[in-house]
């Protein structure tokens, strides 16, 4: 009997050790999916704050990054660059003036 309870005793053991392993792994993916995503939102607001508009397949793209984000414990910043961009037209403005040569 105490060599079945020294056996049941070391596989719970084990298990708890791989499980805490496990746990471990997932919270440090989890962080660093949620560090990319955010510094891709980042990146993606820079280039077309700068670059005056926001076309629709950005915003649903943005859109959907924003959501899989909160999804993952983000806060809300995201959110507050989504909104500022926003703000900007979908197409390039372009002007009717001939170009001069």
């Amino acid at each position: 009997m105490g060599v079945v309870a020294g056996a049941l005793t070391f596989g719970y053991h084990w298990v708890s050790r791989k499980i805490k392993s496990v746990l471990v792994e997932h919270g440090a993916l989890k962080a660093g999916i949620k560090a990319l995503l955010y510094d891709r939102a980042i990146q993606s607001y820079h280039f077309h704050k700068e670059k005056g508009y926001w076309p629709i397949h950005a915003r649903e793209t943005m859109s959907e990054l924003t959501a899989q984000y909160r999804a993952l414990g983000g806060n809300g910043v995201i959110q507050d660059l989504l909104d500022t961009l926003r703000e900007l037209p979908t197409e390039i403005k372009t002007t009717n003036n001939p170009p001069k040569t």
